[in-house]
């Protein structure tokens, strides 16, 4: 039995469950025990939140022009490129990145192992 998800469905899934995990990570930083006094430091957070997006959108490019010569579907790039984001949240490191990021696309295309283990590692060096 096979199931497949649209694009759109795929998009507003990622979504939902973007905001399950943000929100659990709102419920563990108000469990902290720590209390950081940050009244007139917060006008330095609103720039990391805006320019981090473009800072993902920027790795995407990279990644998407280091594996441009393999004619992959923007939707493999796509979900390699999160799953590496993802694997680097729950474990940070250059390494975790370019595990989640190669075991998606090896998954995806076999048959061009050495040529995807040598750009990424290459990629993710950052």
């Amino acid at each position: 039995m096979s199931f497949s998800l649209s694009s759109r469905s795929k998009i507003a899934l990622h979504t939902i469950l973007f905001g399950v995990f943000f929100l659990l990570f709102l419920y563990q930083v108000k469990r902290m025990p720590i209390r950081l006094e940050f009244n007139a430091n917060w006008i330095w957070l609103a720039p990391v939140i805006i320019l981090m997006p473009v800072n993902w959108l920027m790795e995407f490019k990279k990644w998407q022009l280091q594996l441009n010569f393999l004619k992959l579907p923007s939707t493999h790039l796509v979900e390699s490129f999160t799953a590496g984001m993802v694997s680097d949240f729950v474990i940070p490191g250059i390494p975790t990145n370019f595990v989640g990021r190669i075991s998606l696309l090896l998954s995806l295309s076999p048959s061009s192992k050495s040529t995807l283990i040598i750009s990424t590692s290459a990629c993710c060096k950052n």
